[in-house]
């Protein structure tokens, strides 16, 4: 009997230690599940706020993250410095970072999935390293054979999501969270009792994907003379419009009047129209990005940039301020360029602190022929006279400042010309994901004195350089 008993204490002891064992090894597969719904729905953050990226940070994620470029072959590709590219890509960082605050409304937890995920992977090495998973991005079985690079991009709505617990597949590609979108209240966003927007006079059906703005209305039947079919014609105010298509290419012309206060109207109700669904009043999950080219004429600060050249801005200098209104500014503009041009010039703290933009590189390399093109910093002054350095009978508070903004330098660039416009454009193109840059005809050197009193004819040869140029790219795609 001693025997016996102590046989069945043992046994007791041994199933306690089996029982708890077991216990401890589902509590540990219960836990890696868990783990991995919260991994996959981190992920899922993470993707939509990358897909919501602008086309040219999504394009630095591609080439970066995804095919495991350096920063030097990536600036080659694009034609651009490798300094640009280090800073596009930080840019590219903290918009995601600031897109999944806004997802999960806690920034340290934005910051910490940035980290876990992006910021290893943004450090130049020889090969692209790999995913956090042997298999796909999620784990498991994939029924598609997918594998995928370290945060590869999602080529369609519905992923392969697979996850195995206790022997069970639990499939979750056919779950898709609903995504609550705020419709934009009427006050906001107005309209005419047609359904157009409030300035501009066009329903989002009347833009063309190519937009060519031009400040003078009357310049808009001078490029709309050369479209080979008219669609719509448009007015309000300084606002006129003529959508029509030139080759294969459907554009948009449109006047915006003088000055960085109407571009503000024209590029908010240019992106509402591409942007916004015109039923719900909902930003669309997809976005368009347009082809913006501003023409216009202006004056050259730089004795051998004389009448008649045409200047394509490769960089903006905006003195307007209209760039600051704007959350997230920050992220599309070169402070380095704008405290060495605030140091040199001596710019009075009291006016509105420059900000200095990049245009569309595609579109600047698309424009510039190399002839009678020449690339540049374009200056966008809030005014006409003292903001662009013209005395009359006021004094200037920055006496000597254009000669100060002829012999400014950063980084093998410099100032060409003042203009109106283009800063905003660009700025606000940069920030809503479109690609945009302006083309000036060269009618007045500053440097030199000289000025061109008849210029149309040098206007007319310009418009139909732009639009044959334009034209060779291809149609634009969603972002």
């Amino acid at each position: 009997f001693t025997v016996i008993i102590l046989l069945l204490v043992k046994s007791t002891y041994l199933g306690q230690d089996r029982a708890q064992e077991n216990y401890l090894s589902q509590q540990e597969e219960k836990t890696e599940f868990l783990n991995g719904i919260i991994e996959q729905e981190t992920l899922d953050l993470l993707y939509d706020a990358i897909d919501e990226l602008p086309e040219r940070y999504r394009r630095i994620f591609e080439l970066n993250f995804q095919q495991g470029l350096k920063n030097a072959e990536i600036a080659a590709l694009l034609g651009v410095t490798e300094s640009a590219v280090k800073k596009q890509k930080a840019a590219m960082i903290d918009l995601v970072r600031q897109s999944l605050k806004k997802k999960t409304g806690n920034d340290l937890l934005a910051f910490l999935i940035v980290m876990k995920y992006l910021v290893p992977w943004g450090v130049p090495r020889k090969h692209p390293p790999s995913p956090p998973s042997a298999g796909n991005r999620h784990g498991g079985h994939c029924p598609r054979g997918q594998r995928g690079s370290p945060l590869p991009a999602r080529a369609e709505k519905s992923r392969c999501r697979y996850w195995e617990f206790a022997g069970i597949s639990l499939h979750l590609g056919a779950i898709k969270k609903k995504k609550i979108m705020a419709s934009i209240l009427a006050s906001e966003l107005i309209t005419n009792p047609d359904g157009s927007v409030f300035h501009l006079h066009l329903l989002p059906e009347e833009l063309g994907d190519k937009v060519i703005l031009v400040g003078d209305p009357g310049r808009v039947d001078m490029v709309a003379a050369h479209f080979d079919r008219v669609e719509t014609r448009k007015s309000n105010r300084e606002f006129h419009s003529v959508t029509g298509s030139y080759g294969e290419q459907r554009m948009t012309v449109l006047s915006t009047g003088i000055g960085p206060d109407n571009i503000d109207i024209v590029m908010n109700e240019l992106d509402a129209l591409a942007n916004i669904d015109w039923t719900t009043k909902e930003v669309k999950e997809e976005r368009r990005a347009l082809d913006i080219v501003r023409i216009g004429t202006s004056g050259s600060v730089q004795a051998e940039v004389g009448v008649g050249r045409y200047v394509v801005s490769e960089k903006h200098l905006g003195c307007d301020g209209v760039l600051r209104f704007y959350g997230g500014h920050e992220r599309v503009c070169d402070t380095k360029l704008e405290d060495a041009f605030i140091a040199h010039c001596g710019w009075t703290p009291l006016a509105a602190r420059p900000y200095a933009v990049d245009a569309d590189a595609e579109l600047v390399r698309l424009l510039d022929d190399g002839g009678r093109t020449v690339r540049g910093i374009t200056l966008t002054a809030v005014g006409f006279y003292a903001p662009q350095g013209r005395v009359l009978r006021l004094p200037l508070a920055m006496p000597g400042v254009n000669e100060r903004i002829a012999s400014f330098r950063h980084e093998g660039h410099r100032v060409v010309n003042y203009e109106m416009e283009g800063a905003a454009i660009a700025g606000l193109a940069a920030l809503m994901g479109h690609r945009a840059t302006t083309v000036c005809l060269i009618i007045a050197n500053r440097a030199t004195g000289e000025a061109m009193a008849d210029y149309h004819a040098e206007m007319e040869g310009m418009v139909r350089y732009v639009l044959k140029r334009l034209s060779s790219r291809g149609k634009t795609g969603n972002k």
